[in-house]
């Protein structure tokens, strides 16, 4: 209720929109999750009308800066260039 998860001790507080994003890549963790995939589930978009946006882009580099400990070579978000994103996290 609080959007604030915990990493090594700390709390980390999300906005409601990052929050919704982490949620949905733990429901999938481990599973590759596309951007499409991702404004059609945490932003709402079904027609196709936002999927040229940087906006899971920019919300995943936000998340990144707030959660990794090296957000130059994240270990948790990671990218799969021209597929999509996975949470590697146990």
């Amino acid at each position: 209720t609080r959007h604030e998860p915990v990493a090594d001790g700390r709390r980390i507080p999300l906005t409601t929109r990052e929050f919704d994003l982490l949620i949905y890549l733990v429901e999938r963790r481990g599973i590759l999750v596309t951007r499409e995939e991702l404004l059609e589930a945490v932003w709402g978009y079904s027609d196709g009308t936002a999927l040229d946006t940087r906006t899971v882009d920019n919300y995943v580099a936000r998340l990144r800066r707030k959660m990794e400990p090296d957000v130059e070579r994240p270990r948790y978000i990671t990218t799969r260039r021209g597929a999509g994103y996975l949470l590697e996290i146990e």
